[in-house]
């Protein structure tokens, strides 16, 4: 089960299962809770995590190093205005209680580690749809 953690306010679940991935998570919530107010982007080895925040609700994106992160910015965002449209001001509950239609969403938005739409009515469509025959 996971557990949450706090951190400055923040509240974060943990589900790491090896060493590398607990550094990791140590080294990201160091640096996010320390630096949160004045860059987006940590570079752990040979790539970056480009976050952002909303509200309550943490955003990581983990990209290689020849990766824009303003694109990567501007993804997030456009996810985060989808589940917005969708949900209506969406929240940690919107996600756990919908987590199918956020990775449906993630789904139609990126394939094989590319952005392929970035449309919100031609991403929120077959979600539409799919509440509309159920």
């Amino acid at each position: 089960m996971p557990r949450p953690q706090r951190t400055a306010g923040i509240s974060i679940t943990i589900i790491l299962l090896d060493p590398i991935q607990i550094h990791v998570y140590a080294r990201l919530n160091y640096l996010i809770s320390n630096f949160h107010s004045q860059c987006s982007f940590v570079e752990h080895r040979n790539y970056k995590i480009v976050y952002r925040r909303y509200a309550s609700l943490f955003f990581l994106v983990g990209v290689d190093d020849d990766e824009n992160e303003l694109a990567i910015l501007e993804f997030i965002h456009l996810l985060v205005e989808t589940m917005d449209r969708h949900f209506g001001n969406v929240c940690e509950l919107d996600i756990m209680f919908h987590l199918e239609k956020a990775h449906f969403m993630l789904e139609e938005m990126v394939m094989n580690g590319c952005i392929v739409e970035t449309s919100k009515s031609n991403i929120l469509t077959p979600i539409q749809l799919m509440d509309k025959t159920s």
